[in-house]
């Protein structure tokens, strides 16, 4: 077994079972993961394109239009973006993961990179800078939200959510779904479906790969696929991170069978993953999937609700 991605797995299965262990790991990401260094433009440029030119297409523009999020997250740069555009957003989480230091610290950086999104219709560049220099004077990450005028709630059962039924232009999640059992999944979609307008957009970004395989060149991006469900789900999945593994033909079942219509889907293929199938062994349970289906390891999906 290749032991730098597992080395990883084990730490943070380790600290799921401590007490703070949540703390623990969030001073693990600061110092080393993915907070140790935010980033902005590159995820301005991908919620203009992925989420917000939808929105663009089928109303021609964004202010006003109710938005839902699930999965807010560490950075909550989707709802702030969105909202900066003229949304009115609400952002739910299971875990209140939203710190005051990085909520701070993303708005400072984002306020660098304001200018990416004057390319979109009716922005304001000077509005913009007043909400962020408002929210910034916050103490609190939900006086900072509010400021923004985004409503945050965590905890929160997002298969319950405190929405009205048919009452949201769009409903969104960005690298939150497979991070979702698939005990939990359905139920958290038809939550979404419910509070969607007819004829609403529901759009999703899915990270599809072995988000462990970062830390291990030597293995590629599906390499969790070589494992059963008892041996991923003992050793290496934990209530810090849950990786479900599902392949993108599940989804796209999944929406359909709830009720939404696929508009617009685009997936991203892993060249090296792709070639590593001649020779790797797939477990049992995912080899009813093509080459092309194990390998893509990311998509983006815009669906419909019928009116």
């Amino acid at each position: 077994m290749e032991g730098r991605w597992y080395l990883k797995a084990l730490i943070q299965k380790s600290l799921s079972l401590v007490p703070r262990g949540y703390a623990l790991n969030f001073l693990l990401q600061k110092r080393y993961g993915e907070l140790r260094e935010i980033t902005v433009a590159d995820k301005l440029e991908e919620i203009i394109e992925l989420f917000a030119a939808p929105v663009l297409r089928k109303w021609g523009t964004i202010s006003d239009i109710e938005i839902v999020e699930i999965g807010t997250g560490w950075i909550p740069i989707l709802p702030i973006v969105l909202s900066l555009l003229g949304a009115r957003c609400k952002t739910f989480d299971i875990a209140k993961h939203l710190k005051t230091e990085i909520v701070i610290r993303t708005l400072t950086e984002m306020r660098r990179h304001l200018v990416i999104l004057t390319e979109i219709s009716g922005f304001s560049l000077r509005d913009a800078e007043r909400k962020l220099e408002k929210a910034l004077e916050g103490s609190k990450v939900e006086d900072i939200m509010g400021r923004l005028g985004i409503y945050y709630l965590a905890p929160a059962d997002t298969t319950d959510l405190p929405v009205a039924s048919d009452s949201r232009d769009v409903t969104v999640s960005r690298l939150v779904l497979a991070h979702i059992p698939p005990s939990i999944l359905p139920a958290v979609l038809k939550e979404l479906y419910r509070i969607t307008r007819p004829g609403g957009l529901s759009i999703h970004r899915v990270n599809l790969h072995d988000e462990y395989a970062a830390s291990d060149p030597k293995v590629t991006l599906i390499n969790f696929l070589k494992y059963p469900g008892w041996f991923w789900d003992r050793f290496v999945n934990n209530r810090i991170k849950y990786l479900n593994r599902a392949r993108y033909p599940y989804y796209l079942d999944l929406f359909e069978s709830i009720g939404f219509r696929i508009v617009d889907f685009h997936k991203t293929l892993d060249k090296r993953s792709y070639e590593a199938l001649s020779n790797m062994r797939v477990v049992k349970e995912f080899r009813c999937y093509s080459r092309e289906e194990l390998a893509t390891v990311g998509f983006t999906v815009v669906l419909e609700k019928p009116r």
